[in-house]
């Protein structure tokens, strides 16, 4: 998408959805991210982030933050 590479993404809710490690938090990555994410809410994404150890202690909570955007968006773009 926009010549990105995307962890996952729900088109039909617009949605960018990154897990990152530790070299996302700063410098050089965290500057390309910044980018990046402009770039896909010039084209209509939200891009969630989460990090890795987000993801492995809390998948539940995790899930339930991208359902819970997920059909927030859903309900805008009706």
């Amino acid at each position: 998408m926009a010549g990105y590479v995307l962890d996952f993404a729900c088109l039909k809710a617009r949605l960018a959805i990154e897990v990152d490690g530790s070299h996302h938090a700063n410098g050089e990555q965290a500057s390309h991210d910044c980018e990046r994410d402009r770039r896909l809410d010039l084209m209509g994404f939200k891009t969630l982030r989460f990090w890795n150890p987000e993801v492995d202690r809390n998948l539940d909570g995790v899930v339930e933050t991208i359902i819970h955007h997920a059909r927030e968006r859903m309900d805008a773009l009706r």
